[in-house]
């Protein structure tokens, strides 16, 4: 009897678990925010698999690990200390929104624009589909001309 109670436990711990990782509304969520972290920030290529599907675009064009990597090379070439920061997430089925902030610090040119050693600002936003709990399309939107404005104004100071 103490064999069955123990097995017994055991699935149901194991069930939990499994219920917990993929609860809807905040699994996909944590998704979102992982790989944001992971990819841009941490530039962990291994971890794609992750969270995409093979099959994943980005900004409705097949190669989606080539523009996430360039995306994220060309943020670390110019900033430094690069960290992420989650403002607001909405999810719906299949699908989460995201609005985020990397902050960094200007350290090598930009825009034409010498490094300022100042603090900087990039504001984003991302819309991730998902399917079978890969994201399978992602539209990005980074506000490069903001960052563009400034970064020229630190230069300007």
């Amino acid at each position: 009897m103490k064999r069955i109670e123990a097995c017994a436990a055991v699935a149901l711990m194991a069930a939990l678990t499994f219920s917990c990782a993929r609860a809807p509304g905040a699994s996909h969520k944590r998704v979102v925010a992982d790989y944001l972290e992971a990819l841009l920030v941490e530039r962990d290529w291994e971890r794609w698999p992750q969270f995409f599907s093979a099959a994943a675009s980005v900004n409705g064009a097949p190669f989606a690990l080539q523009i996430m990597r360039g995306t994220a090379e060309g943020l670390h070439y110019s900033f430094a200390d690069l960290n992420l920061e989650v403002r607001e997430q909405i999810e719906e089925p299949g699908r989460v929104a995201t609005l985020f902030v990397i902050h960094g610090r200007h350290e090598r040119p930009f825009d034409a624009q010498a490094a300022t050693h100042e603090p900087i600002d990039l504001d984003g936003f991302v819309i991730d589909h998902f399917r079978d709990d890969k994201i399978v399309e992602s539209t990005m939107i980074l506000d490069v001309w903001g960052l563009s404005r400034r970064v020229a104004a630190a230069g300007a100071r």
